[in-house]
């Protein structure tokens, strides 16, 4: 910004990140966010305005003529499911993170709760692309323990470039957590941590 301008430049990072978040987003919402968003008052009417309590049988069903749940849909549908992973990765972009100094204390709970390497510390249940995880191993390079990606198996075919410490597991958030906290012998109980 100059005395003189009455405009405002972009930062850099903007012309990086904008378009990736705006397409994804704009597809996203176009191809599977607004037909059910559009099937609300009619899908309310003939539920007597309850609110939905099973996921198969929601707006979005109605809108696709479809059982599937949402990310159900989004697997029969890999255009979709690309553009939603996209949009989940590059959300939080240019906003403070969990992991940033001062936001949460992670330096704190690596003290507090001691964990060997082949601990699990963190799992990411429903983690897309890895993100928050690449983020995390780049702003704290040292971690003891495993990190653990979860996802469905065709957003985990997704996840390219993912830091070398990081473990992709198939799962599916709806069923039983397999990753249980560790109890080790003669020190604290290691618990795995979850996002």
């Amino acid at each position: 910004y100059t005395k003189y301008s009455d405009s405002f430049p972009a930062a850099s990072v903007a012309s990086t990140v904008l378009p990736i978040c705006t397409v994804a987003d704009e597809n996203n919402s176009m191809g599977s966010m607004y037909p059910p968003n559009l099937t609300i008052p009619k899908f309310l009417r003939q539920n007597h305005y309850q609110n939905p309590t099973d996921g198969r049988h929601c707006p979005l069903q109605m809108a696709f003529n479809t059982t599937d749940a949402f990310f159900e849909h989004l697997a029969h549908n890999p255009a979709l499911n690309t553009q939603f992973n996209n949009l989940m990765s590059v959300y939080h972009q240019g906003h403070a993170s969990w992991m940033d100094p001062g936001f949460y204390p992670v330096d704190r709970l690596l003290h507090q709760f001691p964990t060997g390497n082949n601990d699990v510390l963190l799992v990411d249940i429903g983690g897309g692309k890895g993100h928050d995880l690449n983020e995390l191993c780049t702003k704290w390079p040292n971690l003891p323990g495993r990190l653990i990606l979860q996802d469905q198996p065709a957003v985990l075919a997704e996840a390219v470039g993912l830091h070398s410490s990081i473990e992709c597991m198939a799962h599916d958030f709806f069923t039983e957590q397999p990753v249980k906290g560790i109890s080790i012998p003669l020190s604290t109980s290691a618990s795995a941590f979850f996002l």
